[in-house]
């Protein structure tokens, strides 16, 4: 059954129910922590809300869940903020009262201060907040219940909270830290311990207290795995003069400049966005483009798209900021400054000649070349080199500037797996593009990068588009083509040679962006959203593929991937299923297609980014010491799904076979489009209806 609601009745159901509640389907959290933080309320403070949610990201939490109740204008802006970048689920609460009751409501009264009564409330209400949150994340591996004057660091030699959970055997984890973990021995009561849960292992969700499921028991996190820490102030009624042993413990700043960073990158995006606060540092009030906008720098023909941090490159060691964008054929010769401004600059800025990284040069009769520089600042310039965003000037940096760009600080991407696409335009399928991510996340991608043309694409597309942006599987950009001044505005047509070659040079535009703004990521795969990258058994995702290719050849820096084509002029073989890509099961023999005459398939790429200098839809410029390799054979199938380029192809009458091996993947696939709300991305009543019925036959298949 597809059921989207609930309306609820003391007697029956009938047709005087006005309202209900709509469904809500847990979101997948494979490899994931999420926090359960109960209920803010009062007047927190927005400053610590920010340094605690950019830790929390530090450490590899995945999303907080927060309920809200009478909570301050500034800390509001903080949470939704946060809500905004897809870190946070922000939810409201309005506490239930007895008929003839007066409402209730929460202060700023702290737990210790509070009358009995209304502290009993506070925590049957915490109680009611954590089992919504314990439901709603019951997918995701592991779930944390603390609150925000609370972090949870993990020791040394893990740097994120999964591998602290990973590396041990365990259900239910304590967690407390003090000098002395047991406070009744020394006289000043026990501090209440902490818990990490696996939410599909508990029947029952308290604060303090998490009651198992049969077979599974309540164990303590190894103590030398980690350290809770609780930043408040002394209970003097029951810590008599908090005079209880303490140690000054130092360990909490290794994770300083990469927290300092994050942070102060929030509080500037806070303060574009008309976040006020008691500053405790000054911007320089320039204009902070949107993401789509290009910034000209000044009169000359270069269009910024994207400013982007490098640790390695050009020089390691340094603040890097690389560039990403256009320039016609005169402009970039001239050469221009970086203006890099830090809060800390309090309005100045630093000036820094703008170096020539790349140049696009495979085309001619283009008006527009892609080009990247760099601005470097070396450690010896400054001692602050954490810069956030960049304004540029053709002759020097000065009063006449209005614009800039924020320096984008790349996310750790360690063990995961990227996949970037082109551009999006057009009108795309919103049903093929669903199904598209859906694989995409089965087969073990991480993140989709995407920008699409912001003139030309349709609406049911965007809206695809913006709906997973919303869940962090996709990040979505917005695409903004540069003009020549004097020339009229340009898209992506291919009525004439010239400008399908420019179209190329364009779509790859985007394709460099990825490159280095998922530099830390392990692999990044080049495809388009008609392609599928399929694991050959015994392989199960691609992460497994990839590495097993990287121990292989572990100084390639990419690997090759030669493609089979799914031609759909051939009639579909598979008409029985609900998706698209498995109806169509003939693909074609030879993966080198000019074996045959027909003209070749250019390989695809799947790409270590921090190996790579320049990148383009089939090729790449290693950095050096690296080589370009192969996936290897027999670990993979690549299937490219589209129509017979009949001039080029001889009438597509290639030698083809029907290839089942895709179809293992089908249940799991038809049981993710199921749990999706398809009604909002655009499937049609009769497939929604169709994926339905054939999830239901495989669940059945499941339990006979």
């Amino acid at each position: 059954l597809d059921l989207r609601y609930v309306a609820f009745a003391e007697k029956s159901c009938d047709v005087n129910m006005t309202r209900g509640l709509d469904i809500t389907l847990p979101k997948d959290g494979t490899n994931k922590i999420g926090i359960c933080a109960k209920m803010a309320y009062g007047d927190l403070d927005p400053e610590l809300l920010v340094e605690w949610f950019e830790f929390a990201k530090l450490v590899g939490v995945d999303v907080v869940q927060v309920f809200y109740h009478i909570v301050s204008e500034r800390a509001m802006d903080v949470f939704r903020y946060y809500e905004n970048t897809g870190f946070v689920m922000l939810l409201p609460i309005t506490l239930a009262v007895k008929k003839g009751s007066s409402p209730r409501v929460y202060h700023g009264t702290s737990e210790g201060e509070a009358p009995r009564g209304t502290l009993v409330n506070l925590w049957m209400d915490g109680k009611v907040t954590l089992n919504d949150c314990w439901h709603r994340l019951s997918r995701y591996d592991f779930v944390i219940i603390m609150d925000f004057d609370e972090l949870l660091l993990p020791s040394l030699p893990h740097k994120t909270l999964l591998e602290v959970f990973q590396s041990s055997i365990f259900f239910l984890r304590h967690l407390e830290h003090t000098v002395s973990d047991k406070l009744d021995n020394k006289g000043y009561g026990k501090s209440s311990p902490k818990t990490v849960f696996l939410p599909q292992r508990v029947w029952q969700v308290g604060s303090h207290v998490l009651r198992p499921l049969q077979n599974y028991k309540r164990e303590y996190l190894p103590k030398d795995s980690h350290k809770f820490l609780h930043y408040r102030h002394c209970k003097t009624t029951r810590w008599p003069d908090c005079d209880m042993e303490r140690v000054s413990d130092d360990d909490i700043l290794r994770f300083e400049t990469d927290w300092l960073r994050a942070v102060r990158l929030s509080r500037f995006r806070l303060n574009q966005r008309g976040f006020v606060k008691q500053a405790r540092d000054s911007n320089v009030g320039l204009k902070v483009v949107e993401p789509g906008e290009n910034i000209q720098v000044g009169e000359l023909e270069v269009h910024v798209m994207s400013a982007i941090h490098r640790q390695d490159y050009p020089l390691p060691g340094a603040f890097n900021v690389h560039l990403i964008g256009w320039s016609d054929d005169a402009s970039y010769k001239r050469g221009f400054y970086c203006c890099l401004a830090n809060t800390r600059w309090a309005g100045s800025v630093l000036q820094v000649k703008a170096k020539l990284l790349f140049i696009e040069r495979l085309y001619n009769n283009v008006t527009m070349r892609q080009i990247q520089f760099g601005c470097t600042v070396e450690s010896s310039t400054t001692e602050d080199k954490e810069f956030l965003y960049v304004a540029f000037a053709e002759k020097s940096c000065g009063a006449n500037m209005t614009v800039a760009r924020e320096i984008v600080v790349p996310k750790d991407g360690k063990h995961k797996v990227a996949v970037c696409i082109k551009v999006v335009y057009g009108d795309p399928d919103p049903e093929r593009l669903v199904e598209w991510l859906e694989f995409s996340r089965l087969v073990g991608v991480d993140v989709v990068q995407m920008f699409y043309h912001s003139v030309n694409i349709s609406r049911r597309g965007l809206d695809v588009l913006r709906y997973y942006n919303s869940t962090g599987f996709v990040s979505v950009y917005p695409l903004t083509v540069p003009s020549k001044k004097g020339h009229p505005p340009r898209g992506f047509q291919f009525a004439h040679p010239e400008k399908q070659y420019q179209a190329f040079i364009d779509s790859e535009v985007p394709l460099n962006d990825c490159v280095h703004r998922l530099h830390r990521y392990d692999f990044l795969i080049v495809m388009d959203v008609d392609e599928l990258l399929v694991p050959s058994s015994p392989y199960n995702t691609l992460p497994q593929v990839l590495q097993m290719a990287a121990v292989t050849y572990p100084k390639a820096a990419s690997f090759f991937i030669d493609t089979h084509v799914v031609v759909l002029d051939w009639p579909p073989t598979n008409n029985a299923s609900s998706i698209f890509f498995l109806r169509h099961l003939t693909r074609t023999v030879n993966d080198t297609l000019d074996n045959k005459g027909w003209g070749r398939s250019s390989p695809k790429l799947v790409v270590r980014p921090q190996a790579v200098r320049h990148l383009w839809t089939h090729d790449l410029t290693p950095c050096p010491g690296y080589t370009k390799g192969h996936l290897p054979k027999g670990s993979h199938q690549y299937l490219h799904y589209r129509g017979c380029k009949v001039a080029l192809w001889n009438g597509c009458s290639m030698e083809r076979v029907t290839d089942t091996s895709i179809l293992r993947f089908e249940s799991h696939w038809v049981q993710a489009l199921n749990r999706l709300p398809l009604h909002r991305l655009g499937f049609s009543p009769a497939q929604m209806e169709k994926i339905r019925r054939e999830d239901a036959a495989f669940e059945n298949k499941r339990l006979h």
